[in-house]
This record gives C-alpha cells, sequence and structure tokens, in this order.
C-alpha cells in the first residue's frame, strides 16, 4: 500500500509510521505534526481520512512540506485555543492568521509498542494578546480500538459485509510552570464525506481531558 501523497512525504523525510490493528485494519501516523494521516479497513486501500490533495502533486507537495509556514496535511490533527492569544502575532491587528507551528507540525518524539504509538512534544508559545509566552507539553498515545458492536449479534445481522477500522487517540496537554495565560487543546479530524471533531477541555492543573462531542460508546470486553 503506497499512494503518492504517502511517497511524498517519504521523499521529503517525513516517512509514516504503520500500526497495524487486531482486526485487520491500518493505522498510518505521521510523527512530523502527531498527525493520524490514514485509517484503512481490511482489505481496502482508501482511506477514511482526508489528506491534502497537494500531497498528491509532487511539485505542490515540495512547495507545501517546504514551507516555514503551518502545513495543513489533514487527517486527524491537534488545535489550540483560543486562537486570538496563539494564531495572530499582530494582534489585536487580525490580518495575519498563522497557528503555531510549535505544536504542528512540532517536535514529537516516538515510543512504540506493536499496537500503540506515544507521541510527545514539549513546545514554548507566546500568547500575543497578553504578551507573555507559555511551556507545554503536548502528549498523544494512538491505539487500537475494537469494534464496539462485535458483541451485538442482532445489531449487525444484515450487515455482515460491512468492515469496521477505528482507533482510540488519547491526548493530555500538560501546562509547565506558572504563566497566567489560559490555553486549551482540541483534537480535529475530517473524514472523506463528513467532518469529525472531538474536542478537550484545560483543567486548572493543566491536564487536558478528552471528551468526544457525541458521547462515548464503551466495548464489551
Amino acid at each position: 500500500m503506497k499512494n503518492t501523497w504517502m511517497q511524498s512525504l517519504e521523499d521529503a523525510g517525513r516517512p509514516l509510521l504503520r500500526q497495524n490493528q487486531p482486526d485487520g485494519g491500518t493505522l498510518l501516523i505521521s510523527p512530523w505534526g502527531g498527525r493520524v494521516l490514514g485509517l484503512f479497513v481490511p482489505g481496502c486501500e482508501k482511506n477514511l481520512l482526508w489528506v491534502n490533495p497537494d500531497l498528491d502533486d509532487p511539485l505542490k507537495a515540495e512547495k507545501l512540506l517546504a514551507s516555514p509556514l503551518w502545513p495543513n496535511l489533514g487527517g486527524d490533527r491537534i488545535w489550540l485555543a483560543p486562537e486570538r492569544d496563539f494564531f495572530y502575532p499582530g494582534f489585536p491587528d487580525l490580518q495575519r492568521y498563522e497557528p503555531p507551528t510549535q505544536i504542528d507540525p512540532g517536535q514529537y518524539s516516538v515510543d512504540r509498542t506493536e499496537t500503540t504509538t506515544r507521541l510527545v512534544n514539549i513546545a514554548r508559545l507566546h500568547s500575543f494578546r497578553l504578551g507573555v509566552s507559555i511551556s507545554l507539553k503536548v502528549t498523544r498515545v494512538i491505539s487500537s480500538a475494537p469494534n464496539p458492536l462485535r458483541h451485538e449479534k442482532e445489531l449487525m445481522r444484515g450487515l455482515e459485509d460491512v468492515r469496521y477500522a477505528g482507533y482510540h487517540a488519547a491526548t493530555r496537554l500538560t501546562l509547565r510552570g506558572q504563566s497566567g495565560a489560559a490555553v486549551q487543546g482540541w483534537a480535529c479530524g475530517v473524514s472523506c464525506n463528513c467532518p469529525t471533531t472531538a474536542r478537550y477541555c484545560c483543567q486548572p492543573t493543566g491536564i487536558a481531558a478528552l471528551e468526544p462531542i457525541l458521547g462515548k460508546l464503551l466495548p464489551r470486553t
């Protein structure tokens, strides 16, 4: 399995990490940006996640990956709030909009097991609104997620041809030291057909807990 966008990343020295799922699905993870870029069901090469189409064009891909500005690769990514603090270098002038590259693409270290990938990025950001800097640590742990309906035989009746692929992403944002600035983290993903978003909110301790907007469906063991 190797599409043009995968080759573009590899040619730029940004290779993907492949994580095989117990149910036969496949994840492709980009340490550059701390993103999940590929999600594939067993036996199918169609990516369930949106990837920037510029990566399919070698010339556009080279420009995108070499730019000093924020490179939107696609997939499942980390976002920060409030944007007015960290995305507008000329605040209160809102003409320049620059997502902080300290987080995406950042500099993520990687620790892997057979079924889990842990990405860690320590960065320093400047709040343009408050005029202060903050130090934070972003940790993402990406692991397999069994089909939550695998025990629901009645629900699955007539759906035997439906194939499943999924993953679990636990994201933690930890503030380091005191600065007086507040920051929230978001985990955002876009599928091939429709946008999906999950959110997590920063507590006073600086620990963020992931909370899906549409609720939780916990699999039976």
